[in-house]
């Protein structure tokens, strides 16, 4: 994936400039998530670099997400279209403040020193992930809840 950075105009977002995801210097620094599917990406802008984190947000978790190398991202003020080499490109809007997970900090997981194994925990962010993001329970006739509810009671915290 390429980082495709564009300037407000039309005309201006017809010359792609092709970024590594680490080489993001003039992509407006803030907090921008996506319509649906959960994600936020926090970029973090100097004159001299650029850093971006992808996040998988809910609203008891923040989980950072791989980024490869590089992404498609074309910015029309703040909204934008994130390419990230899926039939539908993701778009996404500026916004003042992550949602309450990540509003609390990053969420520890497996590999990281601060993680605490806690299969309930860890069922938890799947499960509300799951709930605020899937779109087709209702269609498939799948009931979240009860599936859920019976599933967390064979679990143990260890």
């Amino acid at each position: 994936m390429q980082v495709v950075l564009g300037a407000a105009s039309p005309a201006a977002s017809l010359r792609k400039q092709h970024r590594r995801a680490e080489d993001l210097s003039d992509l407006p620094a803030g907090i921008w998530t996506t319509r649906g599917y959960g994600y936020a990406l926090n970029v973090r802008s100097t004159a001299a670099t650029g850093t971006i984190t992808l996040l998988q947000e809910s609203a008891i978790s923040c989980v950072v997400e791989n980024i490869e190398d590089s992404l498609d991202v074309i910015i029309d003020g703040d909204t934008a279209t994130l390419d990230v080499g899926t039939n539908v490109p993701y778009v996404i809007d500026r916004t003042e403040a992550f949602q309450a997970g990540c509003a609390n900090g990053i969420t520890p997981v497996v590999g990281d020193p601060a993680y605490v194994r806690d299969a309930i925990v860890d069922f938890d962010i799947l499960d509300q992930i799951s709930l605020e993001h899937y779109a087709f329970f209702d269609l498939r006739g799948i009931d979240w809840e009860a599936l859920t509810s019976k599933a967390r009671a064979n679990i143990t915290s260890t």
